[in-house]
Protein backbone atom coordinates (compact mmCIF):
# COMPACT_ATOMS: atom_id res chain seq x y z
CA UNK A 1 0.00 0.00 0.00
CA UNK A 2 1.49 3.29 -0.99
CA UNK A 3 0.66 6.48 1.33
CA UNK A 4 1.40 9.87 0.60
CA UNK A 5 3.37 11.13 2.88
CA UNK A 6 3.20 14.95 2.91
CA UNK A 7 4.76 17.29 6.00
CA UNK A 8 2.42 19.75 7.88
CA UNK A 9 3.65 23.11 7.15
CA UNK A 10 1.73 24.26 10.06
CA UNK A 11 4.12 22.24 12.65
CA UNK A 12 7.55 22.27 10.43
CA UNK A 13 9.95 25.26 9.14
CA UNK A 14 12.50 24.68 6.56
CA UNK A 15 15.08 24.09 9.10
CA UNK A 16 12.77 20.67 9.97
CA UNK A 17 12.38 19.71 6.45
CA UNK A 18 15.34 18.71 5.81
CA UNK A 19 15.31 15.05 6.85
CA UNK A 20 18.16 12.78 6.84
CA UNK A 21 20.20 15.93 5.48
CA UNK A 22 19.92 17.98 8.20
CA UNK A 23 22.73 19.25 10.12
CA UNK A 24 23.12 18.16 13.25
CA UNK A 25 23.07 21.21 15.44
CA UNK A 26 19.81 22.19 14.43
CA UNK A 27 18.52 19.03 16.06
CA UNK A 28 21.03 17.93 18.60
CA UNK A 29 20.62 18.00 22.47
CA UNK A 30 23.64 18.37 24.50
CA UNK A 31 25.55 14.97 26.47
CA UNK A 32 27.31 17.76 28.55
CA UNK A 33 24.25 18.80 30.29
CA UNK A 34 22.63 14.90 30.97
CA UNK A 35 22.31 13.43 34.56
CA UNK A 36 21.30 10.22 36.47
CA UNK A 37 21.08 9.07 40.01
CA UNK A 38 23.98 10.09 42.08
CA UNK A 39 24.09 6.02 43.38
CA UNK A 40 25.02 5.53 38.98
CA UNK A 41 28.75 5.40 37.86
CA UNK A 42 29.62 4.66 34.24
CA UNK A 43 31.32 1.90 33.25
CA UNK A 44 31.14 1.62 29.73
CA UNK A 45 29.59 2.88 26.31
CA UNK A 46 29.03 1.95 22.84
CA UNK A 47 28.05 4.27 20.27
CA UNK A 48 26.49 4.66 16.99
CA UNK A 49 27.33 7.21 15.27
CA UNK A 50 26.07 8.40 11.41
CA UNK A 51 28.62 10.35 9.28
CA UNK A 52 28.70 14.16 9.38
CA UNK A 53 27.22 16.33 6.01
CA UNK A 54 28.42 15.60 3.21
CA UNK A 55 28.71 16.59 -0.41
CA UNK A 56 25.38 16.21 -2.12
CA UNK A 57 26.91 13.27 -4.55
CA UNK A 58 27.49 13.00 -7.70
CA UNK A 59 23.65 11.82 -8.51
CA UNK A 60 22.64 15.16 -7.48
CA UNK A 61 25.42 18.32 -8.52
CA UNK A 62 25.44 17.78 -12.08
CA UNK A 63 21.57 19.37 -11.63
CA UNK A 64 22.57 21.60 -9.16
CA UNK A 65 25.27 22.92 -11.04
CA UNK A 66 22.87 22.97 -14.37
CA UNK A 67 20.20 24.61 -11.93
CA UNK A 68 22.79 26.72 -10.58
CA UNK A 69 24.54 28.23 -14.19
CA UNK A 70 20.88 28.72 -15.84
CA UNK A 71 19.94 31.18 -12.42
CA UNK A 72 22.77 33.20 -12.63
CA UNK A 73 22.90 36.64 -12.65
CA UNK A 74 18.69 36.31 -12.77
CA UNK A 75 18.10 37.17 -8.98
CA UNK A 76 18.72 40.22 -6.77
CA UNK A 77 21.48 38.84 -4.42
CA UNK A 78 23.50 37.37 -7.77
CA UNK A 79 24.21 41.08 -8.67
CA UNK A 80 28.05 42.11 -8.17
CA UNK A 81 29.09 39.36 -10.23
CA UNK A 82 28.36 36.28 -7.15
CA UNK A 83 29.34 32.74 -8.45
CA UNK A 84 28.04 29.96 -7.12
CA UNK A 85 30.78 27.44 -5.54
CA UNK A 86 32.12 24.08 -7.03
CA UNK A 87 29.77 21.44 -6.00
CA UNK A 88 31.58 18.69 -5.58
CA UNK A 89 30.47 15.57 -7.23
CA UNK A 90 31.34 13.17 -4.18
CA UNK A 91 29.84 12.28 -1.09
CA UNK A 92 32.84 12.63 0.85
CA UNK A 93 32.71 15.04 4.16
CA UNK A 94 32.90 18.81 3.91
CA UNK A 95 34.50 20.61 7.03
CA UNK A 96 30.99 21.07 8.37
CA UNK A 97 30.34 17.68 8.78
CA UNK A 98 33.98 16.41 10.34
CA UNK A 99 33.59 20.05 12.78
CA UNK A 100 30.03 18.16 13.44
CA UNK A 101 31.77 14.97 14.63
CA UNK A 102 34.67 16.56 16.76
CA UNK A 103 32.47 18.50 18.45
CA UNK A 104 30.42 15.88 19.41
CA UNK A 105 33.24 14.27 20.48
CA UNK A 106 34.47 17.19 22.85
CA UNK A 107 31.00 17.01 24.39
CA UNK A 108 31.33 13.28 25.05
CA UNK A 109 34.89 13.87 26.62
CA UNK A 110 33.41 16.69 28.62
CA UNK A 111 30.53 14.83 30.22
CA UNK A 112 32.25 11.31 30.91
CA UNK A 113 35.95 11.70 30.78
CA UNK A 114 38.56 9.21 31.84
CA UNK A 115 35.19 7.25 33.03
CA UNK A 116 34.84 5.95 29.58
CA UNK A 117 37.57 6.81 27.47
CA UNK A 118 40.99 6.20 28.71
CA UNK A 119 44.05 7.52 27.25
CA UNK A 120 44.76 6.43 23.56
CA UNK A 121 46.60 2.96 22.71
CA UNK A 122 44.73 1.21 19.79
CA UNK A 123 44.02 -1.89 22.34
CA UNK A 124 42.10 0.66 24.28
CA UNK A 125 39.31 1.20 22.13
CA UNK A 126 37.59 -0.97 19.31
CA UNK A 127 36.65 1.58 16.49
CA UNK A 128 35.00 0.53 13.45
CA UNK A 129 33.59 2.37 10.49
CA UNK A 130 32.28 1.04 7.04
CA UNK A 131 34.68 1.42 3.80
CA UNK A 132 33.62 4.54 3.04
CA UNK A 133 35.77 7.92 2.93
CA UNK A 134 32.67 9.77 4.75
CA UNK A 135 32.61 7.26 7.48
CA UNK A 136 36.43 6.82 8.34
CA UNK A 137 36.82 10.92 8.22
CA UNK A 138 33.79 10.87 10.75
CA UNK A 139 35.76 8.65 13.06
CA UNK A 140 38.96 10.49 12.77
CA UNK A 141 36.71 13.75 13.65
CA UNK A 142 34.97 12.23 16.47
CA UNK A 143 38.51 10.80 17.94
CA UNK A 144 40.19 14.35 17.34
CA UNK A 145 37.77 16.20 19.22
CA UNK A 146 37.73 13.16 22.25
CA UNK A 147 41.15 13.09 22.32
CA UNK A 148 41.92 16.86 21.77
CA UNK A 149 45.94 17.38 21.83
CA UNK A 150 47.16 14.79 23.27
CA UNK A 151 49.72 12.67 21.02
CA UNK A 152 52.71 13.04 20.55
CA UNK A 153 52.92 14.58 16.94
CA UNK A 154 53.19 18.71 17.09
CA UNK A 155 56.05 20.62 16.46
CA UNK A 156 58.14 20.50 19.87
CA UNK A 157 58.64 16.37 20.65
CA UNK A 158 61.98 15.10 20.02
CA UNK A 159 63.41 11.56 19.67
CA UNK A 160 64.80 12.18 23.44
CA UNK A 161 61.97 14.22 24.91
CA UNK A 162 57.81 13.56 23.42
CA UNK A 163 55.42 15.87 24.43
CA UNK A 164 51.88 14.49 24.64
CA UNK A 165 50.61 17.96 23.43
CA UNK A 166 50.07 17.41 19.64
CA UNK A 167 47.84 14.70 17.25
CA UNK A 168 47.00 11.12 18.02
CA UNK A 169 47.14 8.82 15.00
CA UNK A 170 43.64 6.31 15.41
CA UNK A 171 43.49 3.07 14.52
CA UNK A 172 40.06 2.19 12.57
CA UNK A 173 38.79 -0.91 11.51
CA UNK A 174 37.02 -1.01 8.05
CA UNK A 175 34.42 -3.55 8.00
CA UNK A 176 32.29 -4.64 5.36
CA UNK A 177 29.62 -6.87 6.76
CA UNK A 178 26.51 -6.62 7.81
CA UNK A 179 26.85 -4.97 11.22
CA UNK A 180 26.69 -2.19 9.60
CA UNK A 181 25.65 -2.57 6.20
CA UNK A 182 22.78 -5.32 7.03
CA UNK A 183 20.31 -4.13 4.17
CA UNK A 184 23.76 -5.38 1.62
CA UNK A 185 22.81 -8.77 3.15
CA UNK A 186 19.18 -8.83 2.46
CA UNK A 187 17.97 -8.73 -0.80
CA UNK A 188 14.00 -8.40 -0.03
CA UNK A 189 14.96 -5.41 1.83
CA UNK A 190 15.71 -3.37 -1.58
CA UNK A 191 11.93 -4.54 -2.85
CA UNK A 192 10.68 -1.92 -0.89
CA UNK A 193 12.50 0.77 -3.06
CA UNK A 194 9.59 0.33 -5.97
CA UNK A 195 6.86 1.46 -3.16
CA UNK A 196 9.42 4.90 -2.42
CA UNK A 197 9.55 5.51 -6.20
CA UNK A 198 5.41 5.43 -6.81
CA UNK A 199 5.25 7.36 -3.57
CA UNK A 200 7.00 9.78 -5.41
CA UNK A 201 5.33 9.98 -8.71
CA UNK A 202 1.88 10.29 -6.49
CA UNK A 203 3.71 13.26 -5.11
CA UNK A 204 4.83 15.06 -8.48
CA UNK A 205 1.10 13.94 -9.81
CA UNK A 206 -0.51 15.18 -7.74
CA UNK A 207 -2.67 18.70 -8.36
CA UNK A 208 -0.79 20.87 -5.48
CA UNK A 209 2.59 20.04 -6.82
CA UNK A 210 1.70 20.73 -10.42
CA UNK A 211 -0.09 24.18 -9.15
CA UNK A 212 3.32 25.01 -7.29
CA UNK A 213 5.17 24.08 -11.08
CA UNK A 214 2.92 26.60 -12.76
CA UNK A 215 3.52 29.27 -10.23
CA UNK A 216 7.35 29.02 -10.31
CA UNK A 217 7.35 28.83 -13.71
CA UNK A 218 5.81 32.18 -14.60
CA UNK A 219 8.30 33.66 -11.97
CA UNK A 220 11.64 32.11 -13.17
CA UNK A 221 10.34 33.13 -16.98
CA UNK A 222 10.74 29.53 -18.00
CA UNK A 223 8.50 25.61 -17.86
CA UNK A 224 10.37 24.36 -15.10
CA UNK A 225 10.73 20.85 -14.55
CA UNK A 226 9.55 18.45 -11.51
CA UNK A 227 13.51 17.17 -11.80
CA UNK A 228 14.75 21.03 -12.10
CA UNK A 229 12.59 21.19 -8.61
CA UNK A 230 14.97 18.85 -7.26
CA UNK A 231 17.70 20.49 -8.10
CA UNK A 232 16.40 23.72 -6.99
CA UNK A 233 15.72 21.90 -3.99
CA UNK A 234 19.41 20.90 -3.45
CA UNK A 235 20.79 23.80 -3.97
CA UNK A 236 18.66 25.26 -0.68
CA UNK A 237 19.52 22.27 0.71
CA UNK A 238 23.18 23.02 0.58
CA UNK A 239 22.83 26.68 1.78
CA UNK A 240 22.12 24.87 5.36
CA UNK A 241 24.51 21.54 4.96
CA UNK A 242 27.51 24.07 3.79
CA UNK A 243 26.76 27.82 5.31
CA UNK A 244 30.04 29.31 3.81
CA UNK A 245 30.88 33.09 2.71
CA UNK A 246 31.75 31.71 -0.19
CA UNK A 247 28.38 30.06 -0.30
CA UNK A 248 26.33 33.09 0.24
CA UNK A 249 22.70 32.02 -1.92
CA UNK A 250 18.73 32.22 -1.17
CA UNK A 251 18.33 29.63 -3.57
CA UNK A 252 15.90 28.28 -0.48
CA UNK A 253 13.48 31.97 -0.75
CA UNK A 254 12.81 30.72 -4.35
CA UNK A 255 10.87 27.55 -3.69
CA UNK A 256 7.28 28.86 -2.36
CA UNK A 257 6.87 27.29 1.10
CA UNK A 258 4.28 24.71 -0.19
CA UNK A 259 6.65 23.40 -2.54
CA UNK A 260 9.45 23.21 0.31
CA UNK A 261 7.55 20.71 2.01
CA UNK A 262 6.30 18.65 -0.52
CA UNK A 263 9.83 18.50 -1.88
CA UNK A 264 11.31 18.02 1.57
CA UNK A 265 8.91 14.84 1.17
CA UNK A 266 9.83 13.70 -2.11
CA UNK A 267 13.32 13.54 -0.76
CA UNK A 268 12.65 11.75 2.06
CA UNK A 269 10.85 8.81 0.48
CA UNK A 270 13.32 6.56 0.06
CA UNK A 271 14.52 6.59 3.93
CA UNK A 272 10.87 6.09 5.29
CA UNK A 273 10.37 3.46 2.87
CA UNK A 274 13.60 1.68 2.45
CA UNK A 275 15.28 2.07 6.28
CA UNK A 276 11.75 2.92 8.34
CA UNK A 277 8.87 1.04 9.76
CA UNK A 278 7.45 1.04 6.25
CA UNK A 279 10.01 -1.56 5.28
CA UNK A 280 9.00 -4.43 7.50
CA UNK A 281 12.42 -6.09 7.05
CA UNK A 282 13.79 -2.64 8.38
CA UNK A 283 13.65 -2.88 11.97
CA UNK A 284 15.05 -7.17 12.84
CA UNK A 285 18.10 -6.26 10.80
CA UNK A 286 19.40 -4.32 13.42
CA UNK A 287 19.38 -7.35 15.83
CA UNK A 288 23.00 -7.99 14.97
CA UNK A 289 23.51 -4.66 16.07
CA UNK A 290 22.05 -5.30 19.63
CA UNK A 291 23.77 -8.06 19.92
CA UNK A 292 27.45 -5.93 19.23
CA UNK A 293 26.06 -3.86 22.10
CA UNK A 294 25.47 -6.79 24.34
CA UNK A 295 28.86 -8.92 23.57
CA UNK A 296 30.42 -5.26 24.41
CA UNK A 297 29.15 -3.96 27.23
CA UNK A 298 29.17 -7.11 28.95
CA UNK A 299 33.06 -7.89 28.21
CA UNK A 300 35.42 -8.47 30.94
CA UNK A 301 37.42 -5.44 29.18
CA UNK A 302 35.87 -2.13 29.83
CA UNK A 303 36.83 -0.39 26.20
CA UNK A 304 34.69 2.20 24.28
CA UNK A 305 32.66 0.38 21.09
CA UNK A 306 32.89 2.95 18.94
CA UNK A 307 31.20 2.40 15.33
CA UNK A 308 30.61 4.85 12.48
CA UNK A 309 28.38 3.89 9.35
CA UNK A 310 25.03 5.46 7.78
CA UNK A 311 21.20 6.63 7.74
CA UNK A 312 20.63 2.94 7.23
CA UNK A 313 22.33 2.09 9.96
CA UNK A 314 20.74 4.57 12.42
CA UNK A 315 16.85 4.44 11.24
CA UNK A 316 16.64 0.49 11.64
CA UNK A 317 18.06 0.45 15.11
CA UNK A 318 15.72 3.31 16.08
CA UNK A 319 12.34 1.40 14.91
CA UNK A 320 13.74 -1.68 16.54
CA UNK A 321 13.74 0.06 20.30
CA UNK A 322 10.82 1.99 19.24
CA UNK A 323 12.82 4.70 20.92
CA UNK A 324 10.11 7.73 20.21
CA UNK A 325 7.28 5.89 20.57
CA UNK A 326 6.25 7.35 23.68
CA UNK A 327 7.71 10.59 22.88
CA UNK A 328 5.72 14.00 21.58
CA UNK A 329 4.74 14.74 18.13
CA UNK A 330 8.09 16.70 16.84
CA UNK A 331 9.77 13.33 16.65
CA UNK A 332 6.39 12.06 13.86
CA UNK A 333 4.76 13.41 10.45
CA UNK A 334 2.14 10.93 11.04
CA UNK A 335 2.74 9.00 14.06
CA UNK A 336 -1.08 6.80 13.01
CA UNK A 337 1.22 5.35 10.13
CA UNK A 338 4.53 5.20 11.96
CA UNK A 339 6.40 7.79 9.98
CA UNK A 340 9.04 8.85 11.50
CA UNK A 341 10.17 12.73 10.80
CA UNK A 342 13.69 12.10 9.85
CA UNK A 343 15.09 15.83 10.58
CA UNK A 344 14.75 15.44 13.93
CA UNK A 345 15.58 11.25 14.27
CA UNK A 346 17.95 10.94 11.32
CA UNK A 347 20.13 14.18 10.76
CA UNK A 348 23.82 14.21 9.77
CA UNK A 349 26.24 13.00 12.66
CA UNK A 350 22.68 11.47 14.38
CA UNK A 351 23.78 9.04 16.97
CA UNK A 352 22.86 6.69 19.87
CA UNK A 353 24.83 6.15 22.88
CA UNK A 354 24.26 2.88 25.01
CA UNK A 355 26.05 3.77 28.56
CA UNK A 356 26.51 1.25 31.21
CA UNK A 357 25.88 2.18 34.26
CA UNK A 358 26.81 0.33 38.03
CA UNK A 359 24.56 0.65 40.86
CA UNK A 360 27.10 1.24 43.44
CA UNK A 361 24.78 0.30 45.79
CA UNK A 362 23.19 -2.70 44.63
CA UNK A 363 26.20 -3.58 42.18
CA UNK A 364 22.81 -4.05 39.38
CA UNK A 365 23.90 -2.84 36.04
CA UNK A 366 21.63 -0.75 33.79
CA UNK A 367 22.09 0.97 30.03
CA UNK A 368 20.59 4.67 29.19
CA UNK A 369 19.91 5.35 25.72
CA UNK A 370 21.20 8.11 24.45
CA UNK A 371 19.38 9.43 20.76
CA UNK A 372 20.92 12.65 19.38
CA UNK A 373 22.28 13.69 22.78
CA UNK A 374 19.08 13.20 25.03
CA UNK A 375 18.22 10.34 26.87
CA UNK A 376 15.32 8.37 25.75
CA UNK A 377 13.70 4.80 26.99
CA UNK A 378 12.78 2.51 24.94
CA UNK A 379 8.85 1.33 26.08
CA UNK A 380 10.55 -2.37 26.13
CA UNK A 381 12.37 -1.41 28.96
CA UNK A 382 10.29 -1.64 31.71
CA UNK A 383 12.05 -3.03 34.63
CA UNK A 384 13.90 -0.32 35.44
CA UNK A 385 12.25 3.05 35.04
CA UNK A 386 15.98 4.61 34.94
CA UNK A 387 16.84 2.48 31.84
CA UNK A 388 17.45 -0.95 30.23
CA UNK A 389 18.88 -3.78 31.49
CA UNK A 390 21.10 -6.30 30.11
CA UNK A 391 17.81 -8.87 29.91
CA UNK A 392 15.38 -5.78 28.20
CA UNK A 393 17.96 -5.76 25.41
CA UNK A 394 18.05 -9.36 24.81
CA UNK A 395 14.55 -9.97 25.00
CA UNK A 396 14.03 -6.85 22.13
CA UNK A 397 16.21 -9.27 19.83
CA UNK A 398 14.13 -12.21 21.03
CA UNK A 399 10.95 -10.87 19.95
CA UNK A 400 12.06 -8.81 16.79
CA UNK A 401 15.13 -11.04 15.47
CA UNK A 402 13.90 -11.15 11.70
CA UNK A 403 16.90 -12.58 9.84
CA UNK A 404 16.99 -12.19 6.35
CA UNK A 405 16.90 -15.32 4.26
CA UNK A 406 20.15 -16.39 3.00
CA UNK A 407 21.96 -13.95 4.47
CA UNK A 408 25.45 -13.79 6.49
CA UNK A 409 25.25 -12.77 10.06
CA UNK A 410 28.72 -11.73 11.08
CA UNK A 411 28.46 -12.04 15.09
CA UNK A 412 29.44 -9.59 17.77
CA UNK A 413 33.07 -8.96 18.52
CA UNK A 414 34.28 -12.38 20.49
CA UNK A 415 37.53 -10.70 21.15
CA UNK A 416 38.86 -7.23 20.00
CA UNK A 417 39.14 -7.16 15.86
CA UNK A 418 37.76 -10.79 15.58
CA UNK A 419 34.87 -11.71 13.92
CA UNK A 420 33.53 -15.17 13.66
CA UNK A 421 30.97 -15.93 11.49
CA UNK A 422 27.69 -18.58 11.57
CA UNK A 423 24.46 -18.87 9.36
CA UNK A 424 21.13 -18.19 9.97
CA UNK A 425 18.62 -20.07 8.24
CA UNK A 426 14.82 -18.94 9.36
CA UNK A 427 13.15 -20.29 6.75
CA UNK A 428 13.28 -23.82 7.90
CA UNK A 429 15.89 -26.56 9.23
CA UNK A 430 19.35 -25.77 8.90
CA UNK A 431 20.54 -28.38 6.64
CA UNK A 432 17.50 -26.99 4.79
CA UNK A 433 19.35 -25.38 1.34
CA UNK A 434 17.00 -22.55 -0.43
CA UNK A 435 16.95 -21.91 -3.52
CA UNK A 436 18.93 -18.80 -3.77
CA UNK A 437 21.58 -20.58 -1.32
CA UNK A 438 22.09 -22.89 -3.82
CA UNK A 439 22.55 -20.42 -6.25
CA UNK A 440 25.12 -19.07 -4.15
CA UNK A 441 26.79 -22.26 -4.02
CA UNK A 442 26.78 -22.68 -7.71
CA UNK A 443 28.63 -18.63 -8.47
CA UNK A 444 30.80 -19.08 -6.00
CA UNK A 445 32.08 -22.90 -7.13
CA UNK A 446 31.95 -21.49 -10.67
CA UNK A 447 34.33 -18.33 -9.45
CA UNK A 448 36.48 -20.81 -7.75
CA UNK A 449 37.17 -22.86 -10.53
CA UNK A 450 37.68 -19.25 -12.91
CA UNK A 451 40.45 -18.46 -10.53
CA UNK A 452 42.30 -21.77 -10.44
CA UNK A 453 42.39 -20.87 -14.28
CA UNK A 454 43.55 -17.70 -13.35
CA UNK A 455 46.33 -18.42 -11.63
CA UNK A 456 47.60 -21.39 -13.68
CA UNK A 457 47.52 -18.84 -16.90
CA UNK A 458 49.27 -16.27 -15.08
CA UNK A 459 51.83 -18.66 -13.64
CA UNK A 460 52.34 -20.13 -17.82
CA UNK A 461 51.87 -16.90 -19.64
CA UNK A 462 52.99 -13.83 -17.35
CA UNK A 463 51.56 -11.18 -19.75
CA UNK A 464 48.46 -11.81 -19.19
CA UNK A 465 49.07 -10.75 -15.74
CA UNK A 466 50.03 -7.35 -16.38
CA UNK A 467 46.80 -5.55 -15.31
CA UNK A 468 45.27 -6.45 -11.88
CA UNK A 469 43.53 -9.70 -11.80
CA UNK A 470 41.07 -8.63 -8.91
CA UNK A 471 38.94 -4.97 -8.81
CA UNK A 472 37.23 -4.26 -5.66
CA UNK A 473 33.59 -4.46 -5.99
CA UNK A 474 31.60 -1.56 -4.03
CA UNK A 475 27.89 -0.95 -3.54
CA UNK A 476 26.73 2.14 -4.53
CA UNK A 477 25.68 3.65 -1.49
CA UNK A 478 26.05 7.95 -1.92
CA UNK A 479 22.91 8.64 -0.59
CA UNK A 480 23.40 7.16 3.05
Amino acid sequence: MICLLIFLPEVLGIKHLLGSKTPYDYIRGDITTVEWNSTLVPTGIYLLARHGSRNMGESHTEGMTRMADRLAGSLSWMEGGWEHPEYIPDSNLLPQGMLEHYQLGQRFRQRFGEALFPSYYPSSYDIRSTRFERTIQSAMSFMAGLLGESGPLNNVSTRENISWTGYQPISITQIDDNLLLARDFCPEYDKQQEESSAATNLIVASQEFQGFLEDISLELGWNVTAEEITDLWYLCVFEHVSPTNANYSHYCDIIPEGLQYLSGTIDQQYPLYGSSYLNPWSPGLSSVIIKDVITGLTANQSIPYLRFAHSETIIPLICLLDLYREEDDKFWTDRDNNILNMSNTDPFAGNLAFVLFENEETGESLIKIYANEREFTPPMCSSNHEGCTIGDLQRIIDNKSYICEASTEISPTTELGVESSDTDNVEGDSDTITLKQWEFMVLVAMASSALVLATFLCVNVKKLCSQPLYSRLSTNISER
